[in-house]
């Protein structure tokens, strides 16, 4: 009895977690796209880091292509900070190498010439950690057939959760009725002698 209390327990924590990871998907995913198309902000940063995936080698060696990114905001810029900013609706990754009052001069370390100047006000974040290689996946999973697929496995997991405690219930009732037959049968043995 105690083991089907802990199995249910684990069955209503991992619905809660899928349905938690769901909403967090969808609403991530909404409030990514609304701010894409309304605000024009390529990198929307509701909790002040978000994610990069690197398109080109403009910073190599220093970062490659599909190298991912997590980027913090921060209003501290140094020389040599790496720093994400956003020219129209394009996201670059580039190396601060001067700072001349309120204009930042960025460079990419590949690069023979430093870009033009921007302000603070453009800059989303420095980059504070670099995983070498894993924006291929994270572009995989955040591709629409991402989304729908890990939507698709969520759901049917769910699905499968309930569909097995329906069975384990219709077991239980099953034998139930099944022990009520069997004393019922010997009741009417025992009045019949």
């Amino acid at each position: 009895m105690k083991r089907e209390r802990v199995k249910k327990i684990i069955q209503y924590a991992l619905r809660i977690v899928i349905i938690l990871v769901l909403s967090l998907i969808f609403g991530l995913t909404v409030y990514s796209v609304n701010a894409k198309t309304v605000r024009k902000d390529q990198m929307p940063m509701p909790f002040n880091v978000a994610y990069a995936v690197v398109l080109t080698g403009s910073m190599e060696p220093e970062l490659s292509v599909d190298d991912l990114l997590i980027v913090k905001k921060t209003n501290d810029y140094q020389i040599n900070d790496i720093v994400v900013f956003q020219e129209y609706n394009t996201l670059v990754v580039h190396r601060i190498i001067r700072i001349e009052g309120d204009k930042i001069i960025t460079k990419g370390d590949a690069n023979d010439s430093e870009d033009a100047p921007i302000t603070k006000d453009l800059i989303k974040g420095e980059v504070v950690k670099v995983y070498e290689g894993a924006g291929i996946y994270l572009n995989m999973i955040r591709s629409p057939l991402g989304i729908l697929v890990i939507s698709l496995v969520a759901i049917s997991l769910l699905v499968l959760s309930y569909k097995k405690e329906k069975k384990d219930d219709d077991n239980k009732i099953k034998s139930i009725k099944d022990e009520i037959r069997r004393l019922k049968k010997e009741i009417e043995d025992q009045n019949k002698k």
